[in-house]
């Protein structure tokens, strides 16, 4: 599928978008939500999106499971009115502001790889962010590599946060139960 500009799947098409062999776009992805959510969920093959303000949107959860995703964006990488879930594939994310992930929901990294170089926040969920398995490097020039609203539970997979402010910035609790977590923070860790 090849979209150019800014392009909304709306919800007469399909509240829910499945990409499994390929999706380029030069503009902002955007799941309608209509009545029934609009889910985005990517198993496989190559998502390549170069956008302004929201790369790939999603009004309800945003899964990837395989394939390659790859995001540069001016403010929000992956977006989601839902969760951000994460358990396989390969996720490369670029952006000038805000956040690399942003999650009204939750975030939930079980496996694959996520790459994030961020102007601010590298990972951000208003609920919790839950890492259980996979291979994480954040880069964040400004501020948060992992901010969430909820608590941060870690128990398996490698971590990686180099950041200006809070390498990790929780308002609930920090669980380490397992993995391997290295964080650097310019002012605090």
């Amino acid at each position: 599928l090849r979209l150019e500009g800014d392009s909304t799947v709306p919800h007469t098409v399909s509240a829910y978008m499945f990409v499994s062999n390929g999706l380029y776009s030069n503009g902002n992805v955007v799941v309608d939500e209509g009545d029934d959510g609009g889910s985005l969920t990517i198993t496989g093959g190559a998502v390549d999106v170069t956008a302004g303000y929201s790369a790939i949107n999603a009004d309800d959860d945003l899964t990837i499971s395989g394939g390659t995703v790859s995001v540069n964006v001016e403010g929000y990488g992956l977006d989601s009115y839902g969760s951000v879930i994460i358990s396989g594939g390969h996720v490369d994310i670029v952006t000038e502001t805000w956040a690399g992930i942003w999650a009204d929901e939750n975030v939930v990294i079980s496996g694959g790889s996520v790459d994030i170089a961020a102007r601010e926040k590298g990972i951000y969920a208003n609920e919790d962010v839950t890492v259980s398995g996979g291979i994480i490097k954040i880069a964040s020039e400004n501020e948060r590599g992992i901010w969430s609203e909820g608590g941060v539970t870690i128990s398996g997979g490698g971590i990686t946060v180099d950041a200006d402010s809070d390498g990790i910035c929780t308002s609930e609790d920090l669980e380490v139960s397992g993995g391997d977590l290295a964080v650097t923070s310019r002012s605090s860790a």
